[in-house]
């Protein structure tokens, strides 16, 4: 027998410069699991060259990412039902951001796997809170706004995932390489 969760209590005024923090924490956060979905592609011929990894773990760092955050979609946005959406947000930034500096000091191509895994399991549980948080500050044309804003930035994502990852990797600030991406 499934049991529903009732939505968790969201306060019934928010000021216009709370509900714009608001905004900016929670797309800077769907920025980021959307721009770590793209910005690996770039680099992943330097892992190959600096890590000596072979295809079937290439392929494990760069899926590994997108399998864990397909898989555990519907559990984030359950665990935000459960536990709220700000908590279930600020975990999901914590892992995400624990993993993506873990990534950076990874040594060997099984500790990137985790790592992606990591960051995937952390956007999973950060990104459903988004439309979830904006349905519930915003309310009519303030809605509106902050869903187009919520669509650039997700496109912006994509796009800049590519291009951040090409410069990251060609800069190879102080020797890093590939770890900045």
């Amino acid at each position: 027998m499934i049991q529903m969760l009732e939505p968790a209590p969201v306060p019934d005024s928010v000021t216009g410069r709370c509900s714009f923090a608001v905004l900016v924490v929670i797309l800077t956060g769907q920025f980021m699991t959307v721009l770590d979905g793209s910005i690996l592609n770039v680099a992943i011929a330097s892992i190959r060259s600096d890590l000596d990894t072979g295809g079937a773990a290439l392929q494990l760092i760069v899926a590994g990412y997108v399998i864990a955050y397909a898989v555990l979609l519907v559990g984030g946005a359950r665990l935000g039902d459960r536990f709220t959406q700000r908590r279930t947000f600020i975990a999901g930034l914590a892992v995400f951001t624990l993993a993506s500096l873990s990534f950076g000091l990874a040594w060997n191509a099984e500790s990137l796997i985790v790592f992606r895994f990591g960051q995937g399991v952390g956007a999973a549980a950060m990104a459903p809170q988004v439309m979830t948080l904006i349905q519930r500050t915003f309310a009519a044309a303030a809605r509106a706004r902050a869903l187009s804003i919520y669509a650039a930035i997700v496109s912006g994502g994509l796009l800049a995932g590519q291009i951040l990852g090409g410069l990251i990797v060609d800069a190879d600030l102080g020797g890093t390489g590939w770890r900045g991406s």
